[in-house]
């Protein structure tokens, strides 16, 4: 049950209250919601992310660093969940499909890397029709992407793998300048992308 809603009353599962801590710390308090004007929210330079190794679905090494150049956006999810990303993930094609070519790649860092085998990424990833990479490691090397990004997962109080729902924006430099809201749109997202471009 992986939802950006969830069914938690008043009390925060402690990796959304971690994380939501970091984020603050990293002044990474907005959603990048569009001004009156119409206009994209500035892009901004936020103290998280930076360069990481993990194991992509053709089992080979891959690092932040290899993709300088280009703007990327990155997601943390699974394969097994049932809701947020496939929605998520659908509306990112959507976005995708507004820029113009070289294709901008999506990475999906799984947050389930016992189960998320490379072969297990690439069926997946396979099932849609841009440039998604899969990303898995050890559940200490996922785990110290998270912090990296203030990213929380973990089980829900049913058990199920919950987790951070932004989509955060990396420049060609590998810097994170945006985080999408799993509330904003296709068009507001393409047009603060196309500013990297």
């Amino acid at each position: 049950m992986s939802r950006s809603s969830w069914p938690w009353g008043r009390r925060l599962p402690w990796w959304a209250a971690w994380a939501a801590a970091l984020l603050a710390a990293a002044g990474c308090g907005g959603s990048g919601e569009v001004p009156p004007d119409g206009e994209p929210a500035s892009l901004d330079r936020y103290e998280l992310g930076g360069d990481f190794e993990l194991v992509d679905q053709r089992g080979e090494a891959f690092t932040l660093s290899q993709r300088r150049g280009r703007p990327l956006l990155l997601f943390f999810g699974f394969t097994r969940c049932a809701a947020t990303c496939p929605t998520t993930l659908s509306k990112l094609g959507e976005v995708v499909r507004r820029l113009p070519a070289p294709e901008v790649e999506v990475l999906l860092v799984s947050v389930d890397p016992g189960h998320d085998t490379p072969e297990a990424l690439a069926e997946y990833c396979a099932g849609y029709p841009y440039r998604l990479t899969g990303l898995t490691g050890t559940p200490e090397a996922v785990a110290a992407v998270a912090r990296q990004y203030g990213a929380g997962f973990g089980p829900d109080d049913d058990g199920e793998i919950g987790h951070t729902s932004r989509t955060y924006l990396i420049d060609g430099e590998g810097v994170v300048r945006f985080l999408f809201s799993d509330q904003d749109g296709v068009e507001m997202m393409a047009g603060v992308i196309r500013r990297l471009l």
